[in-house]
């Protein structure tokens, strides 16, 4: 009998450490610094409205239509909430996995070290999203 309790605590433990399964409710291992980011992020993920918007963004970018009334109020609607929906609204227009800017200064995507990420991982979970995704060091309160 403690034999097979034992089996089965190592056996959670293993699928405690499965990538994907936990970052979706178990925020334990999210530094201090990106809880307020994390919150906003996760926030956003669940609603309706915002992941719809994010949808339309990306159908508005894909068919090269600038002029989408409604589209444009709907994400002023978001940006109402000031400057923490900048953690997730800023890659909205842009498509998944695909770098946005570089370090290099010559380059058109040139992103300055120190200016906020750009990221085209929305909804992906916050805990899955790369350590530059996560680096928003004025969303804190």
């Amino acid at each position: 009998m403690e034999k097979e309790s034992r089996q089965r605590a190592e056996t959670g433990s293993q699928q405690a450490e499965t990538p994907g399964a936990n970052s979706e409710w178990n925020f334990d291992k999210v530094p201090d610094g990106e809880l307020v980011a994390c919150c906003y992020w996760e926030y956003a993920r669940e609603s309706a409205f915002i992941r719809s918007v994010r949808d339309r963004c990306l159908q508005n970018h894909r068919a090269g239509d600038p002029c989408d009334q409604r589209l444009h109020a709907d994400v002023q609607t978001i940006q109402s909430i000031g400057y923490p929906s900048e953690v997730f609204i800023r890659g909205f227009f842009f498509e998944p996995y695909v770098a946005y800017q570089c370090e290099h200064e010559k380059l058109p995507n040139y992103r300055h070290p120190d200016a906020p990420p750009i990221t085209g991982s929305f909804p992906k979970a916050w805990q899955e999203l790369p350590m530059m995704g996560r680096a928003w060091p004025l969303i804190r309160e």
